[in-house]
């Protein structure tokens, strides 16, 4: 059986991009543009990881963390974003792992392999590495 992925991302471009990453190491894909229907894709089909937009539409975040969580506790969970307040946004919901975008797919593949085989409760993050003033 193949490992499930949920994304939650309203950019359109964004999501396409981690799907086809994702696509082409032979994970299995669902992609929503918002959180009003994580429920019933949760309930219908459990992911074993969960990509999550932090700016995404819908229901409180934290309502949908709290949901995941209750109904299907062994999905990990991340949150995605380009917000600079990501690691703080992340450490208040207790979610484990983070990815600043934009991102490089090497840091998107390292946060995923990383999610994925977890075992920790520790608070991680991959931000991409600051680039340097060339004078």
């Amino acid at each position: 059986m193949k490992t499930h992925v949920l994304i939650i991302e309203d950019d359109v471009d964004t999501a396409e991009l981690m799907r086809l990453l994702l696509v082409s190491r032979d994970f299995e894909v669902t992609v929503l543009h918002d959180r009003t229907k994580v429920v019933d894709r949760i309930m219908h089909h459990t992911p074993n990881l969960a990509l999550i937009d932090l700016c995404t539409d819908g229901p409180p975040l934290s309502s949908v963390i709290e949901m995941i969580r209750t109904r299907c506790p062994h999905v990990r969970l991340a949150l995605v974003s380009c917000a600079y307040n990501l690691p703080i946004v992340a450490s208040a919901l207790g979610i484990r792992f983070t990815l600043k975008k934009p991102f490089e797919p090497d840091h998107f593949f390292r946060l995923v392999d990383e999610a994925l085989s977890s075992h920790e409760t520790s608070f991680h993050s991959i931000e991409p590495p600051q680039s340097q003033a060339i004078d």
